[in-house]
């Protein structure tokens, strides 16, 4: 049994995105969004990751046009079973900034899946 997903995690996490050229296969930057383990069934769709640089409201609600948007990275998600993680890497087009690389270095972003 599969389910199309559409998760929103509530919280929002500061942290610097590193580039872990050395741990990573291909190289470069990554995030891990791991699914709740209590999920009834694996699952497919979408993941969008927002990056934004204040948390003074949810980064998903922070994408605009203008020059303080937050940074939205989307990845196809094929049948995840619940605890795995999808992975969001260097080769995932984003919007406004086309790689998570080009965030290496920036402070406290928050990202949200």
């Amino acid at each position: 049994t599969t389910a199309c997903i559409c998760l929103v995690v509530a919280a929002a996490v500061a942290t610097t995105v590193k580039d872990h050229t050395a741990a990573a296969a291909g190289g470069g930057p990554l995030v891990r969004v791991t699914l709740d383990p209590s999920l009834p069934s694996k699952v497919f769709g979408r993941l969008v990751l927002y990056a934004a640089v204040s948390n003074d409201t949810e980064p998903r609600t922070q994408c605009s046009d203008n020059q303080d948007t937050a940074q939205a990275f989307g990845v196809d998600v094929n049948i995840v079973s619940p605890g795995e993680a999808i992975v969001v890497d260097k080769t995932v087009r984003g919007y406004p900034r086309r790689s998570l690389a080009d965030l290496v270095g920036r402070n406290n972003l928050y990202l949200q899946a």
